[in-house]
């Protein structure tokens, strides 16, 4: 993913100054933080073990 960023950084460089009215931009650089745990996806009714729901 790193090597995508850095072929666009070039094209993001011009977005940036584009919206930020900027005439100069920025060296960019991408630093890997890590990645967010997986989470399971929700059941369809939105409650645990049958909890909750209408009253």
């Amino acid at each position: 993913m790193k090597e995508a960023l850095v072929r666009a950084e070039g094209y993001l460089r011009s977005q940036l100054a584009q919206h930020l009215n900027l005439k100069r931009t920025p060296h960019l650089r991408f630093i890997h933080m890590g990645t967010a745990p997986r989470l399971e996806a929700p059941d369809d009714s939105g409650w645990e073990d049958g909890e909750g729901g209408e009253a």
